[in-house]
């Protein structure tokens, strides 16, 4: 397996543990969107938007929103 395969398969683990957490703990979900928004703010401000880091950052903000 190649390193980009490794680091996808981490990604969607922790993703689903995510999952089973906010589960069991429902009001976490509320913390996790707003701290989700708040280092997104932060990323694109510190990486200036170079690569288009408001996209990335606007979709999983978006994503959070089934929580």
């Amino acid at each position: 397996m190649e390193a980009n395969d490794k680091r996808y398969i981490t990604l969607i683990l922790v993703h689903v543990l995510l999952g089973v957490f906010f589960y069991f703990f429902k009001s976490a979900s509320s913390i996790y969107g707003f701290a989700i928004f708040l280092f997104g703010l932060y990323y694109v401000l510190k990486t200036g938007n170079k690569n288009n880091e408001v996209l990335f950052v606007s979709a999983y903000i978006v994503g959070s929103e089934v929580f």
